[in-house]
């Protein structure tokens, strides 16, 4: 039985009945209860989205400038991962581009981000099926990996 309650506490352990009646049941789809945690998580989400980029940027570089590194280093840890060009972000922190349109408008993802690996928020990075929130979540870990002093060779997945 399902531990989230609803539809799929009905339906019998390892049988095809539902409350009693024959049903087809396929295992290839199992049943899931929309719970207040993911309507919740899924506003988070939305919220941070449509937040400007240029206020987010100066946590990231509040963090790291905290832990002796430099906002320098910040740039080149985003124009390795996004493709931008330094003086296009400086243009677009200028401007109200907000997060979504910051990482799904950058002219190439760097193809060895997939090498980033970890866990970020208590998440890790591979369980994370929507595209743009592992994007933001790699740049996340990217950053951390800076504040936590690793050199920017290790940082950019240099070989």
């Amino acid at each position: 039985m399902c531990s989230r309650g609803g539809t799929a506490d009905a339906l019998d352990s390892g049988s095809s009945t539902f409350n009693g009646v024959g049903v087809q049941i396929s295992s290839a789809a199992p049943l899931y209860k929309t719970t207040k945690d993911d309507v919740s998580r899924m506003k988070n989400h939305e919220r941070l989205y449509h937040l400007p980029f240029k206020d987010l940027y100066p946590n990231y570089v509040a963090k790291v400038i905290k832990k002796g590194r430099s906002e320098e280093e910040v740039q080149q840890v985003l124009t390795w991962l996004t493709g931008y060009q330094k003086q296009t972000i400086q243009d677009m922190l200028q401007s109200s581009v907000d997060v979504r349109s910051f990482f799904n408008q950058s002219p190439s993802f760097h193809p060895n981000s997939s090498l980033i690996k970890g866990t970020i928020c208590g998440v890790k990075l591979d369980e994370i099926d929507d595209p743009l929130m592992k994007k933001i979540r790699y740049l996340d870990k990217l950053i951390d990996e800076l504040a936590r002093g690793w050199s920017l060779d290790k940082i950019l997945r240099q070989p």
